[in-house]
């Protein structure tokens, strides 16, 4: 259920605009249903590197979103501060970087899975 929503928030935008809304004006729930669309597919052999560039974009926008909400950054600690630190774990997006980092990228994805679980409020 949480993933059906993650997707339709994901992929709504309001009637005539085809633009995707811009990082900074990105509600947390939305950052968040990105996040979690993007890590349906995985990583296959042939679309590796793009699935990861994708997923850290999602981190960038996540990272973002909870940076500007109301509730304050405080209150996002913890996966700030995760996400921080991937940044500066991989400061560089190359493929062969991406590849190297594989399994931290994905650890994030579940270590941001659970402490969304604690806050089931952030996504509603």
């Amino acid at each position: 259920m949480i993933l059906a929503a993650a997707l339709a928030a994901c992929h709504s935008q309001p009637e005539g605009n085809d633009a995707a809304p811009s990082a900074s004006a990105m509600k947390v729930r939305d950052a968040w249903a990105r996040v979690q669309a993007q890590s349906v597919g995985g990583c296959t052999p042939s679309h590796c590197a793009q699935y990861l560039t994708d997923t850290l974009g999602a981190f960038d926008a996540f990272l973002l979103a909870m940076k500007a909400s109301s509730k304050g950054a405080d209150h996002f600690k913890e996966p700030i501060a995760l996400l921080e630190d991937l940044q500066k774990k991989i400061p560089q997006r190359s493929a062969p970087q991406l590849e190297k980092n594989r399994p931290l990228i994905e650890s994030t994805v579940s270590r941001l899975q659970a402490f969304m679980s604690r806050h089931p409020d952030d996504y509603r």
